[in-house]
């Protein structure tokens, strides 16, 4: 197994796909660069660029590293892309061309329901295992029906994507693409879409760091895979230390219920900020009709959500050589010459240039709670 800490022959290699079997069919010789974007938060996922001596038409491209160490050597899947050619040029002996891809996702942007597509809201009888109308049969046929390329089945892991979530119909818009509306349901849970470097699609709960382990340790001590540079941005700007919440109970009366950070060692508190900023919610959704003298727990409603927005997202910036880490991955950073301690965090972007030495630019993010407890003032 390669050590991605200790020095190596880095290459790459460039192969046409068949998206049907998902294959290697033709290897691609003419390629002379070639970068790799991961962002877990855009629709496609995944995107990258390659200059290409020659012309090619549309196809499915997939890019490896391959890395060399003594008797130890390892083709590794970079990414699995859609290519198209937006730009040739010819300088009068070569045709250099600019290709742009997108993941296997990008089929289902291109495509539309048929006008008026409706999925019925669940009725209430129980769905068979097999049922196709169930939410988690749906959306993975749905995809198969629109997708060249595999899509992993919805197996008993994601049990909990059922047909019951759907609690009303949904009417397609005559704008939307099959990728929208297929969001739209996967919305309706806890998952999301997934791409494998080999551009197969599946679908995977969403990430939550707290209940997630570091696949790998950033430090100072292996100084050949971070680099020294390192930015952490942070913005508590428009944090609130106060909320009300003001409700109308069942009987008609107005309860209204203030809970205030006076925490004086959270950065966000009316104390150390000396100033209110105040968030006012009026008959949420989530609390739902109240009986008459119910300030206990209104109270208790306000200082859960003062909690929660007291939350601090740190956005983290560094490189590092290639060492197996893809986004949706959790990894332990600790750099205490920039004041991050053992954090763990949550990889949300990657740029990958194909060049020697395969240096990654990659952006993660993690949360710190700014207020734990506080006072609170009712009153009707």
């Amino acid at each position: 197994m390669i050590d991605w800490t200790k020095s190596m022959t880095q290459t790459y290699e460039f192969y046409i796909v068949n998206p049907y079997t998902g294959m290697n069919k033709e290897k691609l010789y003419n390629v002379t660069g070639a970068s790799i974007t991961r962002d877990l938060q855009s629709d496609t996922q995944v995107s990258g660029s390659i200059e290409y001596d020659g012309e090619l038409d549309e196809a499915y491209v997939r890019v490896y590293l391959v890395a060399e160490q003594g008797e130890e050597h390892e083709k590794i899947p970079l990414i699995t892309m859609l290519c198209q050619t937006p730009s040739t040029s010819y300088n009068g002996k070569y045709k250099k061309t600019s290709i742009t891809g997108y993941s296997p996702l990008i089929e289902l942007q291109n495509c539309y329901p048929p006008f008026g597509y409706t999925f019925p809201k669940a009725g209430t009888t129980p769905l068979t295992n097999d049922d196709p109308y169930r939410l988690d049969n749906l959306i993975q046929n749905l995809c198969d029906d629109n997708m060249r390329t595999t899509v992993l089945s919805i197996g008993e892991d994601l049990s909990d994507i059922q047909r019951a979530k759907m609690t009303e119909p949904i009417v397609t818009d005559p704008q939307q693409t099959w990728f929208e509306v297929i969001s739209q349901l996967i919305g309706l849970t806890d998952y999301m879409f997934r791409v494998t470097p080999l551009g197969v699609t599946y679908f995977e709960k969403k990430p939550k760091l707290s209940r997630m382990a570091p696949i790998w340790t950033y430090d100072t001590e292996n100084s050949s895979i971070l680099s020294a540079d390192i930015s952490i941005n942070r913005d508590i700007y428009g944090i609130p230390n106060v909320i009300e919440v003001i409700v109308t109970s069942i009987s008609g009366s107005i309860m209204n219920v203030s809970v205030e950070n006076n925490d004086a060692n959270s950065p966000t508190s009316i104390p150390s900020r000396g100033r209110r900023v105040v968030s006012r919610i009026i008959n949420p959704e989530d609390i739902g009709k109240l009986p008459p003298n119910s300030e206990d727990k209104l109270r208790e409603y306000a200082k859960d959500k003062l909690e929660k927005v007291n939350e601090l997202t740190y956005t983290i910036s560094y490189k590092h050589g290639y060492c197996n880490v893809n986004i949706g991955d959790c990894v332990k950073i600790n750099y205490p010459e920039a004041g991050i301690d053992n954090i763990k965090a949550l990889v949300i972007n990657q740029k990958i240039d194909c060049k020697t030495g395969c240096e990654v630019e990659e952006t993660a993010i993690f949360t710190r709670k700014l207020f734990e407890g506080g006072t609170a003032i009712a009153g009707i």
